[in-house]
């Protein structure tokens, strides 16, 4: 994780996966994805968000 990360999402990959999101590891070992057709990752497959900074918390995933 780079040093002025402020969030760290974690994925459902198998379930953006299985919906037909495509994901690339690139060659410094970061996994991207385009997102869907409409270019974002929408928030359904966010497992969880967790804040770096200013000081590490969990954030509330509002469905």
């Amino acid at each position: 994780i780079r040093s002025n990360c402020e969030l760290a999402i974690f994925i459902q990959l198998r379930k953006a996966i299985r919906d037909g999101i495509p994901f690339y590891l690139s060659t410094n070992r970061v996994i991207l994805t385009p997102g869907n057709e409409n270019g974002v990752l929408p928030p359904k497959y966010f497992q969880r968000v967790l804040q770096l900074k200013p000081s590490r918390c969990v954030l509330p995933l509002d469905e």
